[in-house]
């Protein structure tokens, strides 16, 4: 099946349950299934099995515990249609996928490495002669040496390793994500007192200008009144002092600097 299909598949597993489980998990589900489906062939067409009036199998404990441990022993599973619609010589491209509550099917395209993935998968569970075992998987698992040293990182990781690392993923990208926001918030900031301080430092330079131009039409010079010219450095000391020369006449710019510059007269 594509990875459009299975995420499709797990998509609507999500929408119907409330469980969310990752394409191993489905696939593991999926070859359990199969092991079910071939037992439950065996108790139904198989030879050499004794049988009851109703054509169930009538077996000794002992062939019920070696095979299955009693799995299937009072009834056939109430799914086993369902399997044969799966397995029954069917090629399963996920356009028949059923998820509870979702009566859509899925149409989705086959791909050749998905293909090669699905036969890898059936010919591992073909090549099992024992009957599927729910209890226990470890007779499957120890079979199917060949498949799985091939694929170191599905024997040493398993879904709830994925699923965690996913998880940490997804917390690593929000965290960073956050960081990036924050830092952009404050360079925004820093740009934005910039421009504040910048702005006021560009007032504070023009009123400057202006009191040195008043001062000068006023007839203070370096030359002509060098005690008041040196008084104009105390005064564009203060925002306000300079404010109030500026708004003042000729008179009144002479008086503020005689008094800076402690001149009587």
């Amino acid at each position: 099946m594509s990875k459009t299909g299975w995420k499709e598949i797990i998509s609507r597993y999500y929408a119907a349950t409330g469980f969310l489980h990752d394409k191993e998990q489905f696939q593991s589900r999926w070859r359990q299934l199969k092991g079910q489906w071939a037992f439950c062939n065996t108790l139904r067409y198989g030879s050499g099995l004794g049988r009851r009036k109703d054509e169930s199998v009538e077996t000794p404990d002992e062939w019920w515990e070696r095979n299955t441990r009693k799995k299937f022993r009072k009834a056939l599973p109430a799914y086993l249609p369902e399997m044969d619609k799966m397995f029954a010589g069917v090629a399963v491209d996920g356009s028949s996928s059923f998820v509870p509550g979702q009566p859509d099917p899925i149409e989705v395209q086959e791909t050749s490495d998905d293909e090669a993935s699905e036969e890898a998968d059936d010919a591992q569970t073909d090549d099992i002669d024992e009957p599927f075992s729910p209890v226990s998987g470890r007779t499957k698992r120890a079979s199917s040496t060949s498949t799985t040293a091939s694929s170191p990182k599905k024997r040493c990781r398993s879904p709830a390793v994925r699923s965690m690392d996913n998880n940490m993923r997804q917390l690593v990208n929000i965290a960073q994500g956050k960081l990036q926001l924050m830092d952009k918030i404050w360079e925004e900031k820093r740009d934005a007192l910039m421009d504040v301080q910048t702005a006021r430092e560009t007032a504070n330079d023009r009123k400057v200008e202006k009191v040195y131009q008043l001062a000068t039409e006023a007839g203070v010079t370096p030359t002509s009144e060098p005690l008041l010219f040196t008084a104009i450095m105390d005064l564009i000391k203060c925002d306000r002092t300079m404010t109030l020369f500026i708004a003042t006449n000729d008179a009144g710019r002479l008086l503020m600097l005689k008094k800076i510059a402690g001149v009587n007269n």
